[in-house]
Parts: structure tokens; C-alpha cells; sequence
């Protein structure tokens, strides 16, 4: 039972982990071009300008739909692991009602 529970604890930090590792490299990311949409301001055309927001808008949402994938995935194996256990338990709750009954 320690194991198991252990083992959801386990799978809970992992998921919280890629979701943070996912989180700071959109945020890394949106941070690089907007720094690098600054830097050139001055320089670039309008046109140029939308493009390249165009391109921060399209890389956010792909990394936004890349943590909601992770985050999905993470979910799902830690409903896995809860299904496992909570059938290893209703497991033992029989078991142990059969011993009670001899």
C-alpha cells in the first residue's frame, strides 16, 4: 500500500515537473522573440513586424498545445496508476474478506 501510494506521489511530481519544463520553455521562448523583435524595431518594416508577431503568435500556440499534450499524457498516467491501485486494493478487500469468512 506504501508503494502505491509512493508511486502516485512519484507520477503527481513528474507531472508537475514536464509541466513546469514545458511552461518555462514557452516562456524562454516567447521571451528570446520578443527580445529579438526589439532589438530590431528600429530596423525592420511593418510588414516584417507582422510577420514576425505572426510567427511569436503560431509558436505560442504550439507550445501551448504541446504542454496541454504533455499535461494530458501525465494525466492519464497517473489515472493508470490510480485505476491500478484502486483495483489492487478492491484485490485485497476480497482477499481479506475471504480469509475473515474461513
Amino acid at each position: 500500500m506504501k508503494e502505491i501510494i509512493e508511486k502516485i506521489i512519484e507520477q503527481e511530481e513528474k507531472e508537475k515537473r514536464e509541466t513546469e519544463k514545458v511552461r518555462k520553455k514557452v516562456d524562454i521562448d516567447i521571451q528570446k522573440a520578443k527580445d529579438e523583435s526589439a532589438a530590431n524595431k528600429n530596423k525592420i518594416s511593418e510588414e516584417t513586424k507582422k510577420e514576425i508577431a505572426d510567427k511569436i503568435k503560431e509558436e505560442k500556440r504550439n507550445l501551448e498545445k504541446k504542454l496541454s499534450e504533455e499535461i494530458k499524457k501525465a494525466r492519464e498516467e497517473v489515472k493508470k496508476s490510480l485505476d491500478e491501485i484502486e483495483k489492487n486494493i478492491d484485490d485485497l478487500i476480497e482477499r481479506l474478506f475471504f480469509k475473515i469468512i474461513e
